[in-house]
């Protein structure tokens, strides 16, 4: 049976996870426990993906087997996905985004997994997410451009509007992390707690008829809207790179330069 709780809401429905059951015996706080809950569901998936990543690419052949040929399928697409979002420069930032989706992906369909939860339905991970991307996006910025270059970003054309644009340019910069993180955990609460409900509903009738599933279309709609959430916010992060990464010629001569070394010595990927 679904128990209250979740993503923060107090009352609302929550699928239970065989997780919570164990953290229970330590985190006594109903909201500490649901916090400890997604954030161990988030490790352990980030553990499941290193593990997979280790046991899919130590026997790498020149002549590929099918499953080999899967996951380079993979990379060429995510590889495909970041060229068109960022440019000749996005192999620099393909394990970034490729990470970013595959992790993200699998945390959102955590929720139609029996006994499991989902971690971005909780405000803590994709808060954690988005302050991630936030961090590499300012350090990429500085890195490609210079001090010099990343201010000049805020200030913008022409340069008499700086009083104008410099506030307007670090307002949308804080905002950036706020709007990835509320957009996925909204959506993935939304999806987890509208299944919850739709099992409490079913669950009266299970002793007394067949098992009646009306929550299977919702599950349906997870599969796609988990894909969807983890492509939002893959996409969002390359608009947000190549906002800093990806300007006019003459935005200066370290921008050049940097762009110019980046496209002499891409980084190597596995064919």
């Amino acid at each position: 049976m679904p128990h209250e709780g979740g993503g923060g809401e107090g009352g609302v429905p929550h699928n239970p996870s065989f997780l919570a059951l164990i953290l229970e015996h330590f985190f006594h706080n109903h909201q500490t426990l649901v916090n400890a809950e997604a954030i161990s569901a988030s490790v352990i998936t980030a553990a499941v993906i290193v593990l997979l990543a280790y046991l899919l690419t130590r026997n790498m052949q020149r002549v590929p087997n099918r499953l080999q040929a899967a996951v380079e399928w993979v990379v060429e697409q995510l590889d495909g996905f970041t060229r068109n979002a960022i440019g000749p420069q996005s192999r620099t930032y393909l394990a970034l985004v490729g990470t970013l989706f595959i992790y993200i992906l699998l945390m959102n369909l955590g929720g139609v997994i029996p006994l499991w939860t989902s971690p971005t339905a909780n405000m803590n991970v994709t808060i954690a997410l988005a302050i991630s991307v936030f961090i590499y996006v300012q350090y990429e910025g500085i890195r490609v451009n210079g001090i010099k270059g990343y201010f000049r970003h805020f200030v913008g054309e022409p340069v008499w509007l700086a009083p104008l644009n410099f506030p307007l340019h670090v307002i949308g910069e804080l905002a950036r992390p706020v709007s990835l993180s509320v957009r996925l955990f909204g959506n993935i609460f939304g999806e987890d707690t509208v299944i919850a409900v739709l099992i409490a509903l079913v669950a009266p009738l299970v002793i007394p008829f067949k098992f009646i599933p009306l929550h299977f279309p919702m599950l349906l709609l997870s599969l796609f809207t988990s894909f969807v959430q983890a492509m939002v916010f893959a996409i969002l992060t390359c608009i947000y790179i190549a906002g800093f990464v990806v300007h006019e010629d003459g935005h200066g001569e370290h921008h050049a330069e940097a762009h110019t070394a980046i496209d002499q010595h891409p980084p190597r990927v596995p064919a």
